[in-house]
């Protein structure tokens, strides 16, 4: 559906109706069908790993290839990390973005989940 709007074969506001059905109370539902398995994940592969998260995360940034990667990521990271800030100034809980984002600075994509997860259910819808 994306693509659509980014080729312009479908106007952007029809793309936003499209997502009007994701609710506050499915999107946290979705973040928490999407966090679970993940942090299970994550943990398992820390317990089993060889070395530190530190030496993996050298390792990774030592080849270009893979640095690419890691270089997106925290592109990406860079981009929740803004959204959060704006989305709880928005909601006037100015420090709620705080340890979501710290959480996004080491394990990037469970950061804004958890944010999601804990958003308040009152709030407007996220889009």
């Amino acid at each position: 559906m994306q693509i659509l709007v980014v080729f312009g074969i479908l106007p952007p506001y029809r793309f936003i109706h499209f997502l009007g059905f994701l609710t506050v109370s499915k999107i946290k539902i979705l973040a928490l069908v999407l966090l679970v398995p993940f942090a299970a994940y994550t943990v398992y592969t820390m317990a089993i790993a060889e070395q530190s998260l530190a030496s993996f995360a050298y390792e990774l940034v030592s080849r270009p290839d893979t640095a690419q990667v890691v270089i997106d990521l925290y592109i990406m990271a860079i981009l929740a990390i803004v959204w959060m800030y704006n989305d709880s100034k928005n909601l006037n809980k100015r420090w709620f973005w705080v340890p979501f984002s710290a959480i996004t600075i080491i394990f990037v994509s469970v950061g804004p989940l958890l944010y999601l997860l804990f958003r308040p259910n009152d709030a407007k819808p996220v889009i």
